[in-house]
């Protein structure tokens, strides 16, 4: 699967000015940002690579193609939380095809949730806010076996009800009215399987 043209391809190409980049920081910053964008790195969400995204940084100086041949095919990401932080050297934009949990992140249901890394395991995890790591389901090693998909689980990642909307469930006062407004179309055996109140809003 070809991967979609980010603003450093969209500039190679003469479709966007250097300037315009202000406003994609700006868009990312203030969590407007869109699609697979909203749920990666700055750097990443700009087509760039760690090392392009300092020289820009510091220089002002977006990369040629040439040299985006040779600094985009390694990259350098941050993950886990600020005191537990985890450099981790991989692949760069140039060598990235979707799925991939840094540069390329399915709509999956864990894909706003902060990336960690599993020395033990050596995938990328996905930490739930019960801080609980969740593997995700684009890292490759976990496609290939199906076996390092296996953790000790809060039901998070395998829910298809929000962790909000099962704290809710326990907060309403059993009117069908806000029962009906809140659940939507959830299933009874969902509902208990997930702590909810069982009780079918249909």
């Amino acid at each position: 699967m070809d991967r979609p043209l980010r603003f450093l391809d969209r500039y190679h190409r003469g479709e966007v000015q250097a300037d315009s980049i202000y406003a994609l920081i700006d868009a990312w910053d203030a969590g407007t940002a869109v699609g697979a964008d909203a749920h990666v790195q700055l750097h990443v969400s700009l087509g760039l690579s760690w090392v392009e995204y300092l020289r820009w940084c510091e220089l002002r100086l977006l990369p040629t193609p040439q040299e985006h041949a040779r600094w985009g095919r390694q990259d350098l990401v941050a993950l886990g939380p600020s005191e537990n932080r985890y450099l981790l050297k991989v692949h760069g934009p140039l060598r990235c095809r979707p799925a991939c949990p840094i540069h390329w992140p399915s709509e999956h249901r864990m894909v706003s949730w902060p990336l960690t890394w599993s020395e033990d395991l050596g995938v990328l995890m996905r930490l739930c806010r019960h801080d609980i790591s969740h593997p995700d389901p684009d890292d490759q090693q976990v496609r290939l076996h199906s076996e390092l998909a296996e953790h000790d689980c809060d039901g998070c990642c395998k829910s298809t009800i929000d962790a909000e909307v099962v704290e809710a469930l326990a907060q309403l006062d059993g009117t069908p009215a806000s029962a009906v407004a809140l659940l939507g179309g959830i299933s009874r055996a969902e509902l208990e399987q997930y702590g909810g109140p069982g009780r079918n809003p249909a």
